[in-house]
């Protein structure tokens, strides 16, 4: 992220990236991975978030987390919690930095569809 974040900085732009670790990610097992459990995922943020540091940044936050969430395909009860609270974790992280900007998926329209994306600032 930082060398990227910097590039875009230094040619004038701002770098657009899609996070996407959270752990139990993928229903369908196209795209397995994930971090192995929150601690990872929250250091994963971190980390995230240090190598943008104060660069201009939008992120995509988790796009398929809220959806997964909603449509029966993804962690249910206490995962399903903890996964709320890791994309608050996150969420609260990038808004430490005043000029990266993003959104994450929290409206449902109905089970099936794509939710509608929620963008947040500082």
């Amino acid at each position: 992220m930082e060398e990227l974040s910097r590039a875009a900085t230094a040619a004038g732009r701002t770098a657009l990236f899609v996070a996407y670790d959270i752990p139990q990610r993928d229903c369908g097992s196209f795209a397995a991975g994930g971090a192995p459990d929150a601690a990872s995922y929250r250091a994963w943020v971190d980390a995230l978030s240090a190598g943008l540091a104060d660069r201009r940044a939008w992120v995509v936050l988790e796009p398929d987390a809220v959806p997964h969430a909603l449509d029966g395909c993804g962690p249910k009860g206490v995962d399903a919690a903890e996964r709320y609270a890791l994309l608050a974790y996150a969420v609260a992280e990038l808004k430490r930095h005043p000029r990266v900007r993003g959104c994450t998926w929290t409206r449902a329209t109905r089970a099936g569809r794509r939710t509608a994306p929620r963008w947040w600032t500082r």
